[in-house]
Order: C-alpha cells, then sequence, then structure tokens
C-alpha cells in the first residue's frame, strides 16, 4: 500500500488562498467571486472588490451634474451599440430558465389580481382611458373638435397666436356671460357660410355655445376683439 504524504494545516491555507484575493481599496481578503471580472488583469478580476467599486461609483454619481451624467450615458450608447445589443442577447439567453420561473412564480402569487384585470376587456380599457383623456383636456378636445369641423365647411384662417389675444381682450371669459370661456363660438355659424377667423370667433362657454347653436349671438356685444 503507497505510503500517503502528510498534509500540513499550512498546505490547507495555501490551497485556500488560491481563490482568495486583497482588495486594492479596503485591504480585506475575499473570495473572487466577490471581485468583477477584468480581462487585462493576469487573473482575470479587478483590483476592488465589487463593494468599493459599487461605493466609488455612487460617489462619482453624486459629484456629477445629471444633465453631463446623461450625455455620458447617450454617448456611450451610441459609440457602443452593436456591443450594448450582443451582451444583451446574451444575458437573455443565459437568464431564460431564472426568468421563467420567475414568471411562474409570480403568476402564482398575483393569480387573483391577474384574473381581475383580464375580466377588463381591452375596449373597456382603451374606452375608459380615452375618457380620462378627455376629461383632463376637454379644453382642447372641445377647441380640436371645432377647428376639424371648421376646416371641412369653410376656410380656417384664424392662427393660435390670433385666438390668445382674443382671449385675453375678453379676459378670458364668455362672450354672453362672463363665465370662464372653454370653447369657441362664431358670431355667424360655419354652417351659415361663417368664416373660421379672428373676427368671427368670440370665447365662449359650452353652456352658450350650445344655446346659440346656429342661431344670432345671444345678446348684443361690445367689440372687444383687437383689430
Amino acid at each position: 500500500m503507497p505510503r500517503l504524504s502528510r498534509v500540513t494545516v499550512r498546505d490547507f491555507q495555501s490551497l485556500a488562498d488560491v481563490d482568495m484575493k486583497s482588495c486594492t481599496a479596503c485591504g480585506i481578503k475575499k473570495p473572487l467571486s466577490q471581485f468583477y471580472a477584468a480581462s487585462r488583469n493576469a487573473d482575470g478580476r479587478a483590483g476592488s472588490c465589487k463593494d468599493c467599486w459599487c461605493r466609488r461609483v455612487k460617489q462619482w454619481r453624486e459629484r456629477q451634474p445629471i444633465q453631463r451624467l446623461r450625455e455620458y450615458q447617450r454617448t456611450y450608447r451610441q459609440r457602443h451599440q452593436g456591443e450594448i445589443k450582443r451582451s444583451s442577447a446574451e444575458y437573455r439567453q443565459r437568464t431564460r430558465e431564472r426568468r421563467a420561473l420567475y414568471n411562474a412564480a409570480y403568476s402564482r402569487r398575483n393569480r387573483q389580481r391577474i384574473n381581475e384585470r383580464k375580466q377588463l376587456t381591452r375596449s373597456d380599457a382603451d374606452r375608459l382611458r380615452e375618457a380620462e383623456y378627455r376629461h383632463r383636456h376637454r379644453w382642447q378636445h372641445v377647441l380640436y373638435a371645432q377647428r376639424h369641423r371648421a376646416r371641412k365647411l369653410t376656410a380656417a384662417t384664424l392662427t393660435e397666436q390670433e385666438w390668445q389675444d382674443a382671449l385675453e381682450a375678453w379676459g378670458g371669459l364668455c362672450a354672453y356671460c362672463s363665465r370662464p370661456a372653454d370653447s369657441q363660438d362664431h358670431l355667424v355659424p360655419v354652417s351659415q357660410n361663417g368664416t373660421h377667423d379672428r373676427w368671427n370667433v368670440v370665447p365662449a362657454c359650452l353652456q352658450c355655445n350650445r344655446r346659440k347653436n346656429a342661431g344670432p349671438p345671444l345678446r348684443p356685444l361690445q367689440l372687444r376683439v383687437p383689430l
């Protein structure tokens, strides 16, 4: 039977040191897994550990203005576009199974929430989103609808600046009732060959605009629209 050589504690210590490395920043000896990969070094690992590296990057970002940092990131992405795409594809391929397991676990944890969301059909969700948008932007929605109708029936020459001047001339109030104006009214209706220009458009609230409809002005108006 061959004789086994004696292995000392120092030998075990040297074997363990093979997978250990001292950080150049904090000086602590850590496993190689605690260092980022760096092909330029002989051991294939960065000189500082991950904790020190992240701390240094965080301090650097705090010192840089946000505009300069964003410009640097945009320039980097443009210069390394091919490398970034290749790295992203490799990462997706490498983590496919892990992401599948995560998605399955998420579905099990949130099954009730997912089922409730599925009960709302896509058309219902679109209508709800559109209704909320129209409510938040009802002023712009009314103006767009009126301009579209006026363009279809007659030539529209009213500019945005002219409309703002008209609003300022009327103090932002309805020309008929002095309530806040939220629409455009044509003194001569478009259906009666009225024009959509600065001489025929006055601010009006929706109530007065609808009550006037295609009729004459609700009351005599003083000419306050700028000439």
